[in-house]
């Protein structure tokens, strides 16, 4: 074999070695986030990390691809907002204190 033919077929191998290794990463990953992760998000932006994640808390709801998500998956989403009587309203800074409260809760 030419040492042109060697060195590509290993620039190849490292590179399929090196490709392997980063999908193994990325599944590990996954799992991880997938067993024990939380978070707190509000917007379609949040929603790759949230569906990723064991669980989210959601202080606010910002659009209607983010509630569809949160009905398709109610398992694994917590609403911390509340809307009705003037003393069960929670909205804003204060659904966001529940939902770190939360959090925190569930790391005891």
């Amino acid at each position: 074999m030419s040492p042109e033919k060697a060195n590509t077929n290993s620039n190849y191998n490292d590179a399929s070695h090196d490709a392997a290794a980063e999908e193994e990463e990325e599944a590990t990953a996954r799992l991880l986030l997938s067993k024990h992760a939380v978070c707190v998000c509000d917007d379609d932006n949040d929603l790759e990390m949230a569906l990723a994640c064991k669980h989210a808390y959601i202080p606010e709801v910002s659009s209607p691809s983010m509630a569809q998500a949160i009905r398709d998956n109610a398992d694994r989403f917590t609403e911390t907002f509340a809307s009705g009587g003037e003393e069960t309203t929670i909205t804003g800074p204060q659904a966001s204190e529940k939902a770190l409260s939360l959090v925190l809760a569930r790391l005891k």
